[in-house]
C-alpha cells in the first residue's frame, strides 16, 4: 500500500475535519511554559503544528533566559518573534527548589495580568486563561469545544486528575497536582486569584506560605483557600499509549509519554506510518496530519 492510501485509511477511521479557523480559540489566552534546553526537540515541533493554530495576539511562551552567545537558541527566538508570537525570557534561577519552580510560573501569571491591563480598553476580554508544558500537543478546536460548554462568567478550575479516585472525596482529592500541569481557569476566577498571583513578588510569597511549587500553588489556592473544585474532563490530558486510534480526534491535549521525547509505540498508527521513528518520535506530527490533512508538509506521498 502507497503513502496516499495509507494517508487516506487513516484519515477515514478518525473522520477528521480538515479546516480550522486560527481564531477558533479568539477568548482563550494561552500560556506555555519551555526552557531552552526544550527547543529543539519540543518547542520546533509545537511551532511546526498547534502554534499554527491559535490567536498569536493571546498566545504567551515563558522561558529562561538565554545567554546571547547560545546563537542557535537565540536564532530559534528570533523566528518565534518575526512569526508573531511572544516569548518573555524569565530571569529565574534554574533550580528545583520550590522557589525555583515557583518563579516561571509567576511570570506567566504576571504576564496575563499584564495583558488584562493594557487590553481593557479594547471592548472583548479573554474569557479563559489555560496553562500547558512544552510536552502537550493541543487540539484547539476540541479545546474550543470543550469551553464553550461553560458559562465563562462563573468561575472554573478545568483539568484532569491523574488518577480515578480524587474527585469525589474533598479530603483524599490531590489539589496539587492536575495531569500534566494541564488546565483552564475562567476569567472570573482569574480574578479572584489576582491578590494572590498578580506580580512575581506576590506569586512568590504565595510560595513560600504553600510550600508547593507553582502549578501545585494553583491548585491549593484554588481549592483550599478559594473552595472552588476541579472540573475534571477524562480526555483533557492523555498520553498516546493510553488512547485508541478511534478516540483521537476527541482529544483535548495529549502527551507524547515520555521525559526524552522518544516514543516509538503509540497507537496514532501502529502498522500504517506516516513518518519514521526518526522523523516524528514524539508521533506529534503525524497527530497533526490527521487532524490536518491538507497541511503541506504533511507525508501523503504526493
Amino acid at each position: 500500500m502507497d503513502w496516499s492510501l495509507q494517508y487516506m485509511y487513516i484519515n477515514s477511521q478518525l473522520n477528521l475535519e480538515a479546516v480550522v479557523s486560527p481564531n477558533i480559540l479568539s477568548n482563550v489566552y494561552i500560556s506555555v511554559k519551555t526552557a531552552p534546553k526544550h527547543y529543539d526537540r519540543r518547542l520546533s515541533i509545537l511551532k511546526k503544528t498547534w502554534f499554527q493554530k491559535v490567536n498569536k495576539e493571546e498566545f504567551m511562551i515563558v522561558s529562561d533566559y538565554v545567554n546571547d552567545s547560545f546563537t542557535d537558541l537565540k536564532q530559534f527566538e528570533d523566528e518565534l518573534t518575526e512569526e508573531g508570537f511572544h516569548i518573555v525570557r524569565a530571569k529565574c534561577v534554574l533550580g528545583h527548589r520550590v522557589r525555583d519552580l515557583c518563579c516561571k510560573s509567576g511570570v506567566e501569571y504576571e504576564q496575563f495580568y499584564n495583558y488584562l491591563e493594557t487590553h481593557k480598553s479594547h471592548g472583548q476580554q479573554v474569557q479563559w486563561y489555560c496553562h500547558f508544558d512544552d510536552d502537550v500537543y493541543v487540539n484547539v478546536k476540541e479545546l474550543s469545544n470543550l469551553l464553550s460548554k461553560y458559562d465563562q462568567s462563573k468561575p472554573y478550575y478545568v483539568g484532569r486528575f491523574p488518577r480515578p479516585g480524587g474527585v469525589s472525596n474533598v479530603s483524599q482529592k490531590m489539589f496539587w497536582y492536575l495531569a500534566g500541569a494541564t488546565y483552564c481557569i475562567s476569567l472570573p476566577l482569574m480574578m479572584k486569584l489576582e491578590k494572590y498571583f498578580n506580580g512575581m513578588d506576590k506569586f512568590q510569597n504565595t510560595c513560600d506560605v504553600s510550600g508547593y511549587p507553582g502549578d501545585m500553588t494553583v491548585g491549593a489556592i484554588i481549592e483550599l483557600v478559594l473552595g472552588y473544585n476541579v472540573t475534571h474532563v477524562d480526555n483533557m490530558y492523555t498520553d498516546l499509549k493510553n488512547i485508541s486510534t478511534e478516540a483521537l480526534s476527541k482529544l483535548i491535549t495529549i502527551s507524547f509519554g515520555s521525559l526524552d521525547g522518544i516514543y516509538t509505540e503509540s497507537k496514532i498508527d501502529p502498522q500504517l506510518r506516516l513518518f519514521t521513528d526518526t522523523e516524528d518520535p514524539t508521533r506529534f506530527l503525524t497527530y497533526h496530519c490527521l487532524l490536518y490533512k491538507d497541511t503541506s508538509w504533511c507525508n501523503t506521498g504526493q
